[in-house]
C-alpha cells in the first residue's frame, strides 16, 4: 500500500475546510436486531454493521489494522454512482468496462485513493430479508465487484481501497457459482482493504470528496466495526 501524494494533501486540506460532511456508517441498536443479527453479539454485530475488513482476513503474513498506516484511512474518494443499473438488476457487476466509462467522462482514478460503489443497497438495511435478497435455493441476488474490476484498480490505477453497501465484496450470484469470495480474495490478498455495509453513498458527489475511515486498532484483527464519514 502506498501513502498520498503532496498534490493529493494539498486537496484533502482544502476540503475539509470548506467541504460538507457526511455520515457513510449505520447506527447499530445495541439490543435490537440489525439485518437480522444481534448487535451485541461480537461477531454478528460486526459483520452485519458498517466495517472493515484488513488484509489479514486471508494472509497471516498480510497487514491486520495495528500494521496500517494512518494515511490510508484519509483518501481522497471517487465513487461510481450505479444506483440505475443496480435497480435494473440485482445481479449487477462491477467490470473493467463500467471503471472505464466512468473515467471517460471525470477523468483518471489517481493512485492512493478510494473508490466507492454506490448501488443504493443501504436503502434495504433494517431487514435481513431485503438485504440479503434470497430466492429460495438460498442463492442472494446482490450486486458486487467483479475480480477483473479489482484487478484494474489495483494493477492498472494503484488504488489503496474499496468500499460497498453490501454484505460482500463478490455479487451473490458469483459467490455461488464460485463457491468462494473470489474478488474479495484477491483484493485482500493484495494487501489493500475495503469497508463493507457503508451508508449513504447516493448523497456523495462522484469526485472531490474525501473519506475518513476510523477501525479500531486490534492487533491481528481481519475485520472490524467503523465510523466511516466523507467531506466534500
Amino acid at each position: 500500500m502506498q501513502t498520498i501524494s503532496n498534490l493529493q494533501q494539498s486537496h484533502l486540506q482544502r476540503v475539509i475546510l470548506k467541504g460538507k460532511h457526511y455520515d457513510l456508517t449505520h447506527t447499530v441498536p445495541h439490543t435490537s436486531q440489525v439485518f437480522g443479527a444481534h448487535a451485541n453479539d461480537d461477531y454478528d454485530g460486526v459483520r452485519y454493521s458498517t466495517h472493515v475488513d484488513a488484509p489479514i482476513r486471508y494472509n497471516p503474513n498480510d497487514d491486520a489494522f495495528s500494521g496500517l498506516d494512518l494515511n490510508q484511512f484519509i483518501l481522497p474518494l471517487y465513487v461510481l454512482h450505479l444506483e440505475n443499473a443496480v435497480a435494473d438488476n440485482c445481479d449487477f457487476e462491477l467490470t473493467p468496462d463500467v471503471i472505464t466509462a466512468y473515467e471517460d467522462k471525470n477523468g483518471r482514478i489517481p493512485a492512493d485513493s478510494f473508490v466507492a460503489f454506490a448501488s443504493n443497497w443501504s436503502k434495504r438495511a433494517g431487514g435481513k430479508k431485503a438485504f440479503l435478497n434470497k430466492d429460495n435455493a438460498e442463492v442472494s441476488h446482490t450486486p458486487g465487484w467483479s475480480k477483473d474490476a479489482l484487478a484494474f484498480l489495483h494493477e492498472e490505477r494503484h488504488i489503496t481501497a474499496i468500499g460497498h453497501e453490501t454484505l460482500h465484496t463478490d455479487s451473490g450470484k458469483q459467490l455461488a457459482e464460485n463457491g468462494s469470495a473470489v474478488a474479495e480474495n484477491y483484493w485482500l490478498t493484495q494487501n489493500n482493504y475495503q469497508v463493507e455495509v457503508l451508508n449513504n453513498l447516493k448523497q456523495l458527489p462522484t469526485t472531490g470528496g474525501i473519506i475518513f475511515v476510523s477501525p479500531v486498532n486490534i492487533n491481528s484483527q481481519h475485520g472490524y466495526s467503523a465510523r466511516v464519514y466523507a467531506i466534500a
